[in-house]
């Protein structure tokens, strides 16, 4: 079967390296799987850096915009039109690989359905994906950060006993085929008409967030989009050091998620002391340190997008 690890990187050169750091730290441990870059052609890695993708595919200018401003969710909600493999395990650059892939590999290939994702974080403890329903819950779905389930609902065609799951999209299982292209053109239509900027809980760098259009459209597709357990270790800055630096034992990917002050700085620290040891062991030099990366951070932005569709 084929399957291969797909990164995105535009808008920075920072995005290119961390898309680097993350396909190295994989190539540590899962040397032979391809690697899919998908990015804005706007910045080139040296060759001694860009060998680490399997294949570069270029984005059309205009899945990067909404409504002419850049968009990162946008460009996250068109994936599905470059995915080349049959199996694809897609991964948010700002992040490092802790150990082999093996078992997320093979459970990704067995899996039927066409959209799978690591849940949000349970605030409630729950150990499946959560879901809410506005009926059932109002709105009393902590999980669901970006827009209330009466807005949702308000603002979306959606039938009134569907489950809006939350999910987190740093970690996406996409089996290209006809299934995932109209789950997307949903999602891309949720993004575009769905609940206005100015009434979402909390804009994603204050542009449109994809997991919402994602959420979305698996309540109105009647899709479960549960992966199971956490694939990815994210770290507020009260968790302790001990817990990060065993994360390998529950957890294959380290997500230094966020603008400045999301991450405990512990994580930043861990994640380059890995770095240098990947690259010890490949005989390569870290260059790309992550404090010197992560003011780049879409997350830091504060200009609201306008609404409206992105040009075509």
């Amino acid at each position: 079967m084929s399957t291969a690890i797909v990164l995105m990187a535009f808008g920075k050169k920072e995005y290119y390296q961390m898309a680097y750091n993350m396909a190295l730290s994989i190539r540590r441990f899962n040397n032979d799987i391809p690697i899919h870059l998908i990015h804005d052609d706007k910045y080139s890695l040296p060759d001694y850096k860009s060998w680490v993708f399997s294949i570069r595919t270029p984005i059309d200018e205009r899945d990067l915009y909404q409504n002419g401003s850049f968009s990162p969710g946008m460009a996250k909600l068109n994936i599905d039109r470059y995915l080349v493999h049959n199996v694809n395990i897609y991964l948010d650059v700002d992040g490092i690989c802790l150990r082999p892939l093996d078992e997320i590999i093979n459970k990704a290939n067995a899996l039927k359905g066409c959209f799978y994702a690591q849940k949000a974080q349970g605030f409630r403890g729950q150990d499946a994906i959560p879901m809410g329903n506005y009926k059932r819950d109002g709105n009393e779905f902590p999980e669901m950060q970006w827009a209330t389930l009466e807005k949702i609902w308000q603002y979306h065609e959606i039938g009134e006993d569907a489950l809006v799951p939350a999910i987190n999209s740093s970690f996406l299982v996409l089996r290209k085929g006809n299934n995932l292209s109209a789950f997307y053109e949903q999602a891309r239509e949720n993004a575009k008409n769905g609940v206005p900027l100015s009434e979402l809980s909390m804009p994603w760098g204050n542009t449109y967030p994809d997991e919402l259009a994602l959420n979305v459209a698996c309540g109105q597709l009647g899709i479960n989009p549960d992966f199971g357990g956490y694939p990815i270790m994210f770290a507020h800055q009260s968790v302790s050091k001990e817990v990060i630096y065993n994360a390998e034992k529950n957890h294959w990917f380290l997500g230094l998620y966020g603008g400045k002050g999301f991450t405990s700085s512990t994580m930043w620290e861990f994640a380059d002391k890995k770095l240098m040891d990947y690259h010890r062991h490949l005989g390569l030099t870290h260059e790309y340190k992550w404090h010197k990366m992560s003011a780049a951070k879409h997350a830091n932005k504060s200009r609201l997008l306008a609404e409206g569709r992105p040009p075509r």
